[in-house]
């Protein structure tokens, strides 16, 4: 880690030697870039150079993305407790602070803010919602830092980690940041609009009543850009060559376990943040509401039903298949003459137990996370939609 730029310069990093050859190497010799993979391993006693890399990406992280700006995450485990619970005051303070605006507007112009239950109910939601958005970049990028070493020993030899490397740092970008942030504001404004407008509403005149769904709106586009670029890192590793998964079960290497978990988290605030969207929007919903106000509503739910199914169903997908490719390489050379024996091998009592063997091989689990469990969160997402347009069908 604490690497010079010369050192860095005149010291061969480990893998540089491996051949940029396709994954499955020449015809003639199948399986030889996987096992000249496997041969060149990151040496142990020093630090690797690309490691080093990708952890120092990740740290720029908390300088130039602008969740984490807000949310200024500090090391729960093994850190001060009274720092961590000052990071988490603030934290709070900073999902809620338009919603407070709104409570202390109150006991001085009456009619600026939230009058009815059903306003109040609709702004302590989206502090809610915004509270969950940046503890979920907190805990998620932190948990992404930590990851980053178990990755990079995955990457070590591969000839395209430096690609893999400078994407992630190319989205580190704040324009995009802000960009979405503001199209998420001006989607929040537009929907508050709606709502404040209607008969029975509360009143559109002040500023105070759109500050809470303004600032949802601009967490809640920050996060639809990290989420889907989250999505798109699997699709990403997957165009790496000469992976180094763990041979007898590359399911269990440490960085595809580590990535599993990642995204479970993910999948975890997405599948809560539908929830609060739901709640949200029969908060939001009245008796003889406008169409465009309905439209809006429902499209809110269903948008991030689909994107809690995109970005935390379809990276497991691409994962799997990963390890599925590296089982067929790597197995694949040792299943043809089980397959196709020749007539020498077919008397000899041990084809029986090295057959059993390879295909005990084969039949390997492609992912640490059980199948049912992804599915389970499949039907609970979808699910919770179906219950929230019962509901709306009986209001």
């Amino acid at each position: 880690m604490g690497l010079s730029e010369a050192e860095r310069e005149t010291a061969p990093e480990p893998g540089d030697e491996v051949d940029g050859g396709t994954a499955g190497g020449t015809a003639g010799e199948p399986g030889r870039t996987l096992v000249e993979a496997d041969l060149a391993t990151c040496p142990p006693e020093r630090p690797s150079l690309f490691a080093h890399d990708l952890c120092t990406v990740m740290r720029q992280g908390y300088d130039r993305v602008l969740l984490l700006r807000l949310a200024r995450p500090v090391p729960v485990r093994g850190g001060p407790r009274w720092t961590a619970a000052r990071a988490m005051a603030l934290l709070a303070l900073t999902a809620s602070w338009p919603y407070a605006v709104n409570l202390a507007a109150r006991f001085f112009v009456p009619d600026a803010t939230f009058h009815s239950v059903r306003g109040h109910l609709y702004g302590g939601l989206l502090s809610l919602t915004s509270a969950l958005m940046l503890a979920m970049a907190w805990a998620g990028w932190r948990y992404g830092e930590r990851s980053a070493p178990a990755v990079a020993e995955m990457l070590c030899v591969s000839p395209d980690r430096h690609d893999l490397r400078r994407w992630l740092a190319g989205t580190l970008g704040v324009t995009r940041q802000v960009v979405c942030g503001l199209a998420g504001m001006t989607a929040g404004t537009v929907g508050a609009y709606i709502d404040l407008s209607r008969p029975g509403g509360n009143t559109p005149a002040y500023v105070l009543a759109y500050l809470p769904a303004m600032w949802t709106g601009f967490l809640g586009g920050g996060v639809l850009y990290w989420v889907t670029i989250a999505a798109l890192a699997p699709h990403r590793l997957r165009r790496c060559r000469n992976l180094r998964l763990t041979w007898m079960d590359p399911a269990h290497t440490p960085g595809i376990v580590r990535l599993c978990a990642c995204f479970a988290l993910i999948a975890a605030g997405l599948g809560f943040g539908v929830i609060t969207l739901e709640l949200a929007a029969v908060a939001t919903t009245a008796q003889n509401a406008p169409l465009s106000l309905r439209l809006f509503v429902y499209g809110f739910p269903i948008g991030a039903v689909l994107l809690a199914l995109y970005a935390a169903v379809l990276p497991f997908v691409m994962l799997s298949r990963v390890v599925r490719a590296y089982q067929a390489e790597a197995l694949g050379t040792l299943m043809t003459p089980v397959a196709a024996p020749p007539e020498r091998l077919l008397l000899d009592k041990g084809l029986k137990e090295a057959a059993e063997a390879y295909r005990t091989l084969r039949a390997q689990r492609t992912l640490p996370v059980r199948t049912w469990a992804i599915l389970q969160y499949v039907t609970g997402i979808v699910a919770s939609l179906i219950i929230f347009f019962i509901q709306q069908a009986l209001k």
